[in-house]
């Protein structure tokens, strides 16, 4: 799902680049470094997620200082890039919004008759390792195997792209970075394949230009009351 996001982000900064031509400003997409923490789950390369963000937080500010870049828009969709950008964004100090990426949408499964995500399979996964998983337990699924279970939630849990359907660190971290003012609002809330996410994308080059207008940076609004919103924010949506 997470790869599937790689390429819809690269086509976010597509309807970016375009919104920023129409507000006569040039436009320069390009990339940074990612890793997937869906793929490296549990092998060898979860040694490389976490620093990963130094990684981003150091090309980004490369290519914006170094080209002089007047602002910068990032779209990360996972928790590590996100802090990456942010930690960017707070070295080259110039005007910036961050696009998340976006969620992935909810499944539904026809076999058990109600919605379903990936932390369906994470509990279903449990109960079949213990071999507690019923599948005549579950609405509509009478005379089927724990395996056809598995199987249907496989199929069905994570129906697109997005960061993990739950909040987890990826939709946690957005909604804090979007309480601390980095976003447009809403931005932690639509899904990535959302009209509304579209509509994000398509709007964050006129606010850019404000930003860049009234000297709006990034320092100035990662104040103690901002980390505070943040941590408050938190805290709600962990308890």
């Amino acid at each position: 799902m997470r790869a599937k996001l790689s390429g819809l982000v690269l086509e976010f900064g597509k309807i970016v680049k375009r919104g920023l031509e129409k507000q006569k400003m040039l436009a320069w997409q390009y990339n940074a470094v990612g890793v997937s923490d869906a793929i490296t789950m549990g092998g060898e390369g979860m040694r490389y997620s976490l620093q990963s963000r130094d990684l981003i937080a150091d090309s980004i500010e490369t290519v914006t200082c170094a080209q002089h870049h007047d602002a910068n828009i990032s779209i990360p969709g996972c928790d590590k890039n996100m802090p990456g950008v942010v930690m960017a964004a707070a070295r080259h100090n110039r005007p910036f919004i961050m696009i998340y990426g976006g969620t992935i949408r909810k499944g539904y499964s026809n076999l058990l008759e109600r919605d379903v995500n990936v932390s369906t399979c994470y509990e279903a996964a449990g109960a079949f390792s213990y071999g507690t998983l019923r599948a005549k337990t579950d609405p509509g699924a009478a005379g089927r195997t724990p395996g056809d279970v598995m199987s249907d939630l496989e199929q069905h849990a994570c129906p697109g792209a997005g960061a993990c359907g739950g909040m987890y660190t990826a939709n946690t971290m957005a909604t804090a970075i979007e309480s601390m003012g980095l976003t447009l609002p809403g931005s932690s809330s639509y899904p990535a394949l959302s009209p509304e996410k579209a509509r994000e994308c398509e709007r964050a080059a006129e606010v850019i230009k404000t930003t860049m207008e009234q000297d709006i940076r990034p320092r100035d609004l990662l104040t103690k009351e901002s980390f505070e919103n943040a941590l408050v924010i938190t805290m709600i949506l962990g308890g």
